[in-house]
Order: C-alpha cells, then sequence, then structure tokens
C-alpha cells in the first residue's frame, strides 16, 4: 500500500487550484499490484472514507492495481443522491403509488464483483425483490478529477451478459465542465450509449424505461401497463440544483 497517497491527493487537489488540468486528471496510486482478493479483504477491514472514491483496474482474472482520482466532494454525493431519489418519485408518479418508492432499494456505494472487475459505483438502484441481492439494475458513476474517457470505460464495462446492469449514468463535474453519459441495455450484446453537456441552455433528460428498472423481477400491480413508459430525470433540473449548491459554497 502506498502511505503516502492521501497526501498526494492533496498536493494534486492544490495543482487542480492553480489550473493544470492534466496533472489533476492522474491517478494516485494506492496499490500498485495486488491480487483482487487481497484487496476485498483490504476494503473489508478499512472502512476509510478518505480513500472510499478506490478504482480497481485489473491486470488479469486474478490481479490488478488500485488507484484514486480524487477526494469525495459534497457535489457529487449531492448529484448522485438527487439522481436516485428523482428516479424513485418518478415511478410514484407514473404508478399514482406512494409505496412505489420501497419497490426499489438503493444501495449507496456498493462494491460490485463481476468477470475481472471490481467497481464501486457511487448510487445504486436494486428491486426490492431481485432474488440475488446485491445485484443493481441501475448504477451511477460520479467524477471530478478523473478523464472522461476513463468514467466511460467504467460505465462500458457494466454493459455485459455478466452484470444485471440494464443503466449505468456517470456524471462528470470539474470546475465548468458538467457532462453526464448513460449507457442503457438493449439485450446482452447490444447497448445505446448517450452524452449531454450539462451546459447548455436545454440539455434535456436521462429517459430510462419502467422495464429495465424491474429487470428481473415483476412488475408491481400499479406499474403494470406502463413498462414501456419512460422514467425522466431533467437535467436542467439537475443542473441548477448544482450550480445552486456551488454557489452557496
Amino acid at each position: 500500500m502506498n502511505a503516502t497517497a492521501g497526501q498526494e491527493l492533496i498536493d494534486r487537489q492544490e495543482a487542480d487550484e492553480r489550473g493544470e488540468d492534466e496533472e489533476a486528471c492522474k491517478p494516485v496510486i494506492l496499490f500498485s499490484n495486488t491480487t483482487r482478493a487481497a484487496f476485498q479483504a483490504w476494503i473489508e477491514t478499512n472502512d476509510d472514507d478518505e480513500f472510499r472514491f478506490w478504482d480497481y483496474e485489473p491486470f488479469n482474472a486474478k490481479s490488478g492495481r488500485v488507484v484514486l482520482y480524487f477526494f469525495p466532494t459534497a457535489v457529487q454525493a449531492l448529484a448522485v443522491s438527487k439522481i436516485i431519489t428523482k428516479i424513485r418519485s418518478e415511478l410514484v408518479r407514473i404508478g399514482n403509488d406512494e409505496e412505489l418508492s420501497e419497490t426499489l432499494l438503493t444501495l449507496p456505494s456498493p462494491t460490485l464483483r463481476f468477470g475481472i472487475h471490481l467497481r464501486l459505483p457511487d448510487g445504486a438502484l436494486e428491486p426490492r425483490d431481485a432474488f440475488f441481492k446485491g445485484l443493481p439494475n441501475v448504477v451511477v458513476h460520479s467524477a471530478y478529477t478523473e478523464t472522461w474517457s476513463h468514467l466511460e470505460e467504467k460505465l462500458r464495462s457494466y454493459m455485459t451478459p455478466t452484470t444485471t446492469v440494464q443503466v449505468a449514468i456517470g456524471i462528470k463535474m470539474f470546475r465548468s465542465e458538467k457532462r453526464i453519459m448513460i449507457f442503457r441495455r438493449i439485450d446482452d450484446d447490444n447497448f445505446y450509449e448517450d452524452e449531454v453537456d450539462l451546459t447548455t441552455t436545454e440539455p434535456g433528460c436521462i429517459s430510462i424505461s419502467v422495464e429495465a428498472l424491474y429487470h428481473g423481477v415483476a412488475i408491481p400491480t400499479a406499474l403494470v401497463g406502463h413498462e414501456a413508459e419512460e422514467v425522466k430525470v431533467d437535467l436542467k433540473w439537475l443542473r441548477n440544483i448544482i450550480d445552486t449548491f456551488e454557489r452557496s459554497l
């Protein structure tokens, strides 16, 4: 383990304030080479918020490295929670039933293992009636000092037959750059990808079908007949919440 990782993140955060974008997006190495099993054991015994936003980058099926891109920020937590909460409230609106909000469970920062990957989304939604627990249909990742291509790679990794994920959302908030990306599964081998600049006047919305949210389980009675209807997260609304929060800092 890199004993100076925390200080390196602090140093890079100060570099970010001077405008060194290229340096700010370089990862800080926490473990240069570790087995996935050893790192999972470390996670279980080290509940440290300072290193909570780790990325496990596999070399092969057994080992990889663990890197850090940033300290957790309040604006990231806000954006993720608003997306998750909005999805659940939209289900209530569509089915006109308050109890529908309880049919999807919120998983805050779950550690997900699939294929050769070990992922830590910032938020996730799982059907309450899922037979196997800890396997979400929706994941949300936030990024600050992390390259857009790296965030895209993480989201893309979910779009394989080895996961239950139907929708993967990524949002980047770095200075004036605010962008959001969404991957939607079509079937085991195909998916749809979209990218939106949140700084545009009318950025549109995220759309997710009711059916995708309940993939693998029975649709709640109040939503029968609404399977093809889309839950929408207004991105102008989301941007305004983020902007208002940032102005208050």
